[in-house]
């Protein structure tokens, strides 16, 4: 079976690129056939070629509407709109020259904020397939163009399908009572049994892991952690850029609060399953994480979670505690509530530590293992081809 995909952009340290990758990887084993379609060279195309993938590099872009953040943003809104559909429209004719020929079977786009894999599959009259990763407008801050309206009706179209990676993503774009659109969760590692045991006393650490920018409640963290008065220092690793608003907001709540000898900026690390493999805790501090894949590799690696509990964040929660009978980490819902969590981490028995994180790897294996995640994507793929 010949599966064309779209990822719309190719960043190695993007979690809908390492979910990707993992599933590129599985369905080559299982015998599909893929063609990758990425709108540049940058990123994991390299890495792409080196696996003999049969890649088409076109550019396009999202359809979503530009942001808005600046004067100059809205100064240029209107002619980066029409450029990007003028773009759009001519990749598309582009690829239906290039592919017209080929029998594909299936298209599937990485993301929901692209279109132009929709509107190949309609001209080229294959089944489509949506990777819902996101929420679009509440977590990325990302508006569909040319509405919301209209994405939930090609979702909704014949030979259109949907994959999306909670329940939660489900259930936002209407998708929960569509027999077209199924629920797989991520694929974030084999199997385990356990970790060697590691002392979590050496280099003991909150950890954040994440992009800097406001979905993912950094400031909320910081606010939390201004109150706790332990001797844990808070590690924060991920991109960030140093000229956003976010970001000098960021910068000012340390310097207030004189936590500029308690909190590290590590930026974007590549090392992030050895950070938390020697953190004490994860913070999963997102406002609206669609899954939350920090918080499963945590888990994989026994770090204890301290999590925001609302939408995927608390649905890998609420998995857990069906799937165990026991809590699998740290609840909270106010700033007070993640302030004690801190206080109450800081002094843990190491009998109950390895309780949560034992139920964690228990819950992770059972249903974020790359194992299930390649074989539930497969068996997808085959009822759609049937």
């Amino acid at each position: 079976m010949k599966i064309l995909y779209f990822l719309n952009y190719t960043q190695p340290l993007g979690g809908a690129t390492k979910s990707f990758l993992i599933l590129l990887d599985g369905i080559i084993e299982k015998g599909f056939e893929p063609i990758v379609v990425v709108p540049n060279k940058n990123g994991i195309y390299e890495q792409l070629r080196q696996k003999g993938i049969n890649i088409i590099c076109v550019s396009f872009r999202d359809a979503t509407y530009p942001w808005t953040r600046t004067v100059r943003d809205l100064f240029l809104f209107i002619p980066r709109l029409f450029g990007r559909i003028w773009l759009n429209r001519k990749a598309l004719r582009e690829l239906q020259k290039r592919l017209e020929k080929e029998k594909i079977d299936i298209i599937h786009s990485n993301v929901s904020v692209i279109d132009i894999g929709y509107k190949l599959s309609r001209r080229l009259h294959v089944p489509h397939i949506y990777h819902i990763r996101e929420f679009g407008d509440l977590d990325f801050a990302m508006h569909y163009f040319p509405s919301k309206r209209h994405f939930q009706k090609m979702l909704n179209s014949t030979d259109s399908y949907s994959v999306c990676i909670t329940k939660a993503i489900q259930k936002y774009h209407l998708q929960s009572s569509t027999p077209s659109s199924v629920v797989i969760y991520n694929g974030i590692h084999n199997a385990i049994d356990s970790r060697d045991e590691h002392e979590k006393e050496g280099k003991r650490y909150f950890l954040f892991a994440g992009r800097i920018e406001p979905s993912k409640g950094l400031d909320v963290l910081l606010e939390a952690y201004s109150r706790y008065k332990g001797s844990v220092p808070l590690y924060v690793a991920g991109y960030y850029n140093v000229n956003s608003n976010y970001f000098k907001k960021i910068k000012a709540i340390i310097a207030d609060n004189n936590l500029s000898d308690r909190v590290l900026l590590l930026g974007g690390r590549d090392d992030i399953e050895d950070l938390m493999r020697n953190a004490l805790a994860l913070i999963v501090s997102s406002h609206f994480e669609a899954f939350g894949r920090c918080m499963a590799e945590a888990m994989f690696n026994e770090c204890l979670v301290i999590g925001h509990d609302t939408e995927g964040t608390k649905e890998q929660f609420d998995n857990g505690l069906a799937l165990t009978g026991k809590e699998i980490g740290l609840r909270y819902s106010s700033v007070e509530e993640l302030t004690n969590c801190l206080m109450e981490v800081e002094v843990i028995q190491p009998t109950l530590y390895k309780q949560y994180t034992n139920s964690a790897l228990h819950t992770v294996n059972a249903l974020y293992s790359t194992e299930a995640y390649i074989q539930n994507i497969c068996r997808f793929y085959n009822s759609i081809n049937k």
